[in-house]
């Protein structure tokens, strides 16, 4: 279940709307998105309410398996998750870090396989370590943690613009580029990117060749 399209009719700048009860973006081809040893999310988006909630997701529950997410928490916190529901290593903000109606660009990767490092508009906040392999079947997911498998679903509430996927580990100056400059889709390393402009329906394009 889609969200629906808002933003700027006059130049075809758009952002996908979430109404925080049961709209995400889901995917078919879940598999293009296991990707180990280095990756790279970024998120762009507006929050309109403070909870718990994913925005890129691949992380499954179980604490034999260990997949990523980009997450929000109610308290105020920002996370880039890699293990699972029951166990995983965290690098966050801190909780009081973000509040409504503020963009934001979160930003995760995955360097050299063992470094984790957050980074918010483009700074970075937070680097931490682990030691997990990536192993993972869960569904690819924008805007939900999925409520099949878990038995209960994170919605998020707000405005997401953009997103992108790579298999490979920017550098920090990469990241910051991104920030004034968005990917054209033919940059190496890039899975996935995401950028919202539909205005309208209820299938997004991957402005990517995948």
């Amino acid at each position: 279940d889609d969200g629906s399209c808002a933003g700027y009719p006059d130049n075809g700048d758009y952002s996908l709307s979430f109404d925080g009860v049961d709209d995400y973006v889901g995917f078919t081809n879940a598999n293009n998105f296991d990707i180990d040893n280095e990756i790279t999310i970024t998120v762009k988006l507006i929050p309109n309410e403070m909870k718990t909630v994913s925005l890129v997701d691949k992380l499954p529950y179980s604490s034999g398996e260990t997949g990523y997410r980009i997450n929000l928490r109610a308290d105020g916190d920002i996370w880039f998750q890699y293990g699972s529901g029951e166990s995983s290593d965290v690098v966050s903000t801190g909780s009081g870090f973000y509040s409504t109606n503020e963009e934001l660009i979160i930003t995760g990767v995955l360097r050299d396989s063992n470094i984790l490092e957050l980074y918010v508009n483009n700074i970075l906040i937070n680097v931490g370590e682990t030691s997990r392999n990536y192993a993972n079947n869960s569904p690819f997911e924008i805007g939900r943690w999925d409520t099949v498998i878990y038995g209960t679903a994170e919605y998020f509430n707000g405005n997401i613009d953009e997103t992108s996927i790579w298999n490979i580990e920017l550098t920090e100056s990469q990241i910051q580029s991104y920030m004034s400059s968005s990917p054209t889709g033919s940059e190496n390393g890039l899975v996935g990117y995401w950028n919202f402009n539909e205005g309208t329906g209820t299938t997004l394009t991957d402005q990517t060749s995948n």
